[in-house]
């Protein structure tokens, strides 16, 4: 299971090329990880692994959310409270299903979506990061999605 980290990390050095791959925003002193790709992008064993489903018509969603301590070099993954939406240009709108997955050093909130080829999506992502905050970070992303 501690693979998961490795073999996205992988993946996005190897599509930062294209438009897809991991993006980030920061709010503050968290920073909200995301990104969405088609989901045979992953291998069947870590889609098995990680109880995925892989399709060339089912996207995959991964978000992590890392906080800067001061003092501290590097930012650490921290527990949140995780929402997710996609919607369409015509206004169909759903949730994203997430699933909390917890690994040595890691904390990842993963789910899949159905899409339609060449269609653009607008996803909301919603992050709580600290116990008692009245209003969520909201990571707002549109991207174009194909299948495989």
């Amino acid at each position: 299971m501690k693979h998961l980290l490795t073999i996205l990390t992988l993946l996005c050095a190897s599509l930062s090329v294209q438009a897809a791959g991991e993006q980030k925003q920061v709010f503050g002193r968290y920073e909200v990880h995301y990104m969405m790709l088609n989901s045979t992008t992953l291998s069947a064993e870590i889609a098995r692994s990680y109880q995925l489903q892989r399709s060339g018509k089912l996207g995959f969603l991964m978000v992590s959310v890392l906080e800067n301590k001061e003092g501290e070099d590097l930012p650490h993954a921290v527990p949140a409270m995780v929402s997710a939406r996609i919607k369409n240009l015509i206004g169909q709108e759903r949730d994203i299903e997430l699933r909390e997955i917890q690994e040595q050093g890691g904390i990842y909130y993963v789910g899949n979506f159905n899409f339609d080829d060449e269609d653009i999506y607008r996803f909301e992502i919603d992050v709580k990061a600290e116990p008692g905050q009245d209003r969520p970070f909201t990571v707002r992303h549109q991207q174009q999605m194909y299948f495989e």
